[in-house]
């Protein structure tokens, strides 16, 4: 049973991790596809995939901060917790 449930566990683990590469650059809100418009950005360095690059990292600065807002609404039920100027 013991095995069974260690199988279960290492599966779901295997099938949901993911490699991070973190970096002192790093930040919380990139992504894979921040990753890999950068990379074509730095093969040829042309106007068009900085401006691709630019956009992937504005979306998903969006979809990590609106998740980050709606958590905090959630688990404090306050969200002025989200002003600076609340915390004192």
């Amino acid at each position: 049973m013991a095995q069974a449930v260690a199988d279960v566990f290492s599966k779901a683990w295997s099938d949901n991790a993911t490699e991070k590469r973190i970096t002192r650059r790093s930040e919380p809100w990139e992504n894979e596809t921040c990753l890999e418009t950068l990379l074509q950005y730095r093969e040829d360095k042309t106007p068009e995939n900085w401006s691709t690059f630019h956009k992937a990292a504005g979306a998903a600065k969006c979809k990590f901060f609106d998740a980050k807002i709606e958590e905090i609404a959630k688990t404090n039920r306050c969200p002025w917790d989200l002003m600076e100027w609340v915390k004192g």
